[in-house]
């Protein structure tokens, strides 16, 4: 009896552990990756480019946003909230996953548009 209680025991453990080493990425990517970002959406890439030199030059993310992104997070300052790997398009997320926090990326083209986009943070 106890010969194969140790032995069921042995193939649980077997089973635990390649399941985790088999799905440990996706597992990290949907239960521990996630981001803080804003961003300000506009329709050209030449009205992109002169939004993201006036925050290079001192401008206000939040307000630049407010009053110029084709988004509803504009009303927000571009704050697009906590999200996980896949929940935006892929531009967005090989940027945001990829890149620093707290640079200014941009333009970035995406089926909606131009983005100027800032990781504010990221887990």
């Amino acid at each position: 009896m106890l010969t194969i209680l140790i032995r069921r025991t042995d193939i649980y453990k077997r089973v635990l552990r390649n399941l985790s080493v088999k799905y440990r990425k996706s597992l990290q990517r949907i239960i521990m990756a996630w981001a803080t970002a804003r961003h300000i959406l506009v329709s050209t890439e030449a009205e992109c480019n002169e939004l993201k030199t006036q925050i290079e030059n001192g401008a206000s993310f939040a307000e630049i946003a407010a009053e110029h992104s084709q988004c509803p997070s504009g009303r927000k300052g571009g704050d697009l909230g906590r999200f996980t790997p896949g929940q935006m398009v892929q531009e967005f997320d090989t940027a945001v996953f990829n890149g620093d926090v707290g640079v200014l990326y941009g333009p970035i083209k995406t089926q909606f548009g131009f983005h100027l986009l800032e990781v504010t943070a990221r887990g």
